[in-house]
């Protein structure tokens, strides 16, 4: 199957809610407290533009977004272990902003 990455759109808030809101992976975050759709409909309306979107040919295979120095990622259970993940983290590595600091750097 083809995959690839897209920008999010407003079109994808019920997709990234389902996945982020999976009862199997609650405990997986650091922050488990769960919102109603609506509330995160509001949450996507104002952010949808930092995330972006797995895609498996035509279906959805999960998100990578920062807001608020807050990065996450999910991918739909069917597509683990298929270095989808990996993917995702490379893409935002390579996409998202980062402060570059050099006296952090051993030069």
């Amino acid at each position: 199957m083809n995959f690839k990455i897209r920008k999010g759109s407003l079109n994808d808030s019920q997709e990234v809610y389902n996945l982020r809101f999976l009862e199997s992976d609650l405990g997986n975050y650091f922050n488990r407290e769960v919102v109603t759709y609506k509330e995160h409909q509001k949450f996507w309306i104002e952010n949808y533009m930092h995330y972006h979107i797995a895609l498996m040919g035509v279906e959805f295979a999960g998100f990578y977004g920062y807001v608020n120095n807050d990065f996450r990622y999910a991918v739909v259970p069917k597509y683990r272990g298929q270095g989808i993940g990996k993917k995702l983290v490379e893409d935002a590595l390579r996409k998202l902003p980062y402060q570059n600091n050099k006296s952090n750097r051993n030069e």
